[in-house]
């Protein structure tokens, strides 16, 4: 029979709650997420599982009556032909570039080290507007992105609130005197094009008031954007604290008084509760703390 285990669970929960939306809140997903697992379903089987009228609850076709039928002992069989393997080592994360770069890829290494029954599979997501979507997303069991506005969401709580402001080498001293109008005429160490971090550092940017700049140079790597700066190619936006030993070397000064800040969240996205996972989750948001 054509469909996923996650579509016929959410279609036996439709029917028998009467409605999408208390089938949503009984699976704590989105009533979006609903009708699209629904309607991939009725894709798959090439038929109408429910007759949908506003204002009225859904009602089962002939061929819904007929999945209703049939689904409780096919599920019952598939569970137990999956329960030898139900504890998968696999964890799935999804995040965002710069998380994935700065602090997950780095930590690769030691984490199979310490934790080798573990697997972690990492997917990059590229946009705010794709972690808010994938809340409810089957194919992750983790997720971690960094938003410049503080969320009211599944998200719940940041599990840090960075601190960023703009940073130069000394010789900029004298546009930091001359004050921050000075600075749309400076050359701006930038991320790489269309990333997530891009993003965060160009509204930071406008958050302290710069609207106009010149972009000289790239990387995606933190220490890389430091470096061209204590070199005096150009200014960076930085966490404040990634700064701090430039700082006392000299290397760098702070070009603003203002700070700016970015929002990092940790969401866990699937419902399993195993060992590899509570694992995996524990290591990766420390990371982040």
């Amino acid at each position: 029979m054509r469909g996923t285990f996650r579509q016929f669970e959410i279609f036996l929960t439709v029917a028998g709650k009467g409605s999408f939306s208390a089938a949503a809140d009984a699976l704590d997903i989105a009533q979006a997420s609903v009708s699209k697992q629904v309607a991939a379903l009725e894709c798959a089987l090439d038929e109408r599982l429910f007759r949908r009228s506003i204002g009225q609850p859904v009602a089962l076709t002939a061929r819904g009556e007929r999945l209703l039928e049939e689904l409780p002992g096919l599920m019952e069989h598939a569970a137990r032909v999956a329960a030898p393997t139900a504890a998968s080592p696999v964890v799935r994360v999804g995040a965002d570039a710069m998380i994935l770069e700065r602090y997950f890829y780095p930590h690769l290494a030691a984490f199979t080290v310490d934790f080798p029954g573990t697997v972690l599979e990492f997917s990059e997501i590229a946009s705010e507007a794709e972690a808010l979507h994938r809340q409810d997303d089957t194919q992750v069991d983790l997720m971690y992105f960094t938003f410049r506005e503080p969320l009211e969401s599944a998200f719940g709580a940041p599990l840090k609130i960075v601190e960023s402001s703009i940073f130069g080498a000394p010789a900029y001293n004298a546009v930091q005197k001359k004050g921050q109008s000075q600075i749309e005429e400076c050359p701006v160490i930038l991320p790489m094009e269309g990333s997530a971090d891009e993003a965060i550092h160009t509204a930071a940017l406008g958050a302290l008031g710069v609207s106009a700049y010149r972009v000289v140079a790239r990387s995606q790597r933190m220490s890389n954007r430091l470096d061209m700066t204590a070199a005096g190619i150009g200014l960076c936006i930085a966490p404040v604290h990634f700064t701090q030993p430039y700082l006392n070397a000299g290397r760098l000064v702070r070009i603003v008084d203002r700070i700016t800040h970015s929002y990092r969240y940790g969401l866990i996205v699937s419902k399993r509760r195993d060992k590899y996972m509570s694992c995996a989750r524990k290591y990766l948001t420390s990371l982040l703390r």
